[in-house]
């Protein structure tokens, strides 16, 4: 038995669906795995991390895919450093308080931090993080069409996840605007078992602004997100934006086909995602620098011709090498 690790916003929605679905109240919903509501609300709001094999129960009952897993625990994670901890932690500060006032000491010590976090930062205590803010521009523009490509948001942290093999010279790139947009350093890893690398930047003010540009938190795909209007306004921000979001939920293919014992073969682009406002706006903006966008299906959006795919590149541009190695 295992514990998962999973995005705050996905289990969420994950629960949310499941509640809205199918009418039930919370304690309803436990008995049927033989939980408490409590704990599925515990869950739902990322109190604590949920079971494995709950999770893949409620996924059975309910007919919903699972969210996707950025680590499996051992279910006793915890206790095997728990003990040393604890120990040191009497050892540096004494007995504990009782739970009441423990609560109510960190509830005044944010207050304190708040009023007068100079101060606090002064005398080396941790307060609200600092960012740069940058000024509206293009490599903003590039950075938000990434972050509505491959990014999600929580109200504390902005994640963005790459192929761990095959973009890690774009994760490079992206580590790096990020650096030169708001003066911070994320915190980069990979989870192996996925695939996965991510970059994850955190701070209340980050998000704040991020926000107030006009991403949103939560899940991308049931808010239906769009492109913010300061970037619609600008067509040189369109165009980056539109290249954050390529580089990300784009590629570039090579299609083969034989004739009379010959191999052809061309190149299409393709722009995949399920948000139809981003797909709307993709299809908008290319037909806005002369090329000829298709629907396919409701979730993608192509360029056929070889010579639209050179002018694409010409136009628009890539900074995902993955992309610009298919030309």
């Amino acid at each position: 038995m295992s514990r998962l690790v999973i995005d705050k916003a996905e289990i969420r929605d994950f629960f949310e669906e499941i509640h809205n679905h199918s009418g039930k109240s919370w304690d309803e919903i436990g008995r049927l795995v033989k939980l408490s509501g409590r704990t599925i609300r515990d869950w739902r709001r990322g109190v604590l991390l949920p079971n494995k094999e709950k999770i893949e129960k409620f996924a059975k009952l309910f007919q919903k895919k699972i969210p996707f897993v950025l680590e499996e625990r051992e279910e006793y994670w915890t206790r095997k450093y728990a003990r040393k901890a604890a120990q040191a932690m009497l050892k540096k500060y004494g007995p504990p308080g009782t739970p009441e006032g423990r609560r109510k000491g960190g509830l005044i010590s944010q207050q304190l931090r708040r009023k007068n976090p100079e101060y606090y930062r002064g005398i080396g205590v941790i307060v609200r993080g600092r960012i740069s803010i940058p000024r509206i521009g293009l490599e903003l523009a590039e950075f938000i069409g990434t972050v509505l490509g491959d990014g999600s948001l929580t109200k504390d942290q902005c994640s963005i996840y790459f192929n761990m093999k095959k973009d890690k010279e774009y994760a490079d790139y992206i580590e790096k605007l990020i650096q030169k947009l708001f003066k911070y350093n994320p915190y980069k890893y990979t989870r192996e078992k996925y695939g996965v690398l991510i970059l994850l930047t955190s701070g209340r003010n980050l998000i704040d602004f991020l926000t107030s540009k006009g991403l949103k938190i939560g899940n991308k795909v049931k808010q239906q997100v769009d492109v913010p209007l300061w970037i619609k306004k600008n067509f040189k921000f369109s165009l980056k934006c539109l290249r954050g979001l390529m580089d990300t939920d784009g590629g570039i293919f090579i299609h083969k086909y034989k004739v009379a014992g010959k191999i052809y073969c061309y190149k299409k682009i393709c722009f995949t995602n399920k948000s139809q406002p981003l797909l709307d706006f993709a299809f908008t903006v290319l037909r806005k620098i002369g090329l000829t966008p298709k629907y396919q299906g409701e979730k993608k959006v192509w360029l056929y011709s070889e010579k639209e795919v050179v002018k694409y590149l010409k136009i628009i541009g890539s900074s995902n090498p993955r992309l610009l190695k298919q030309v």
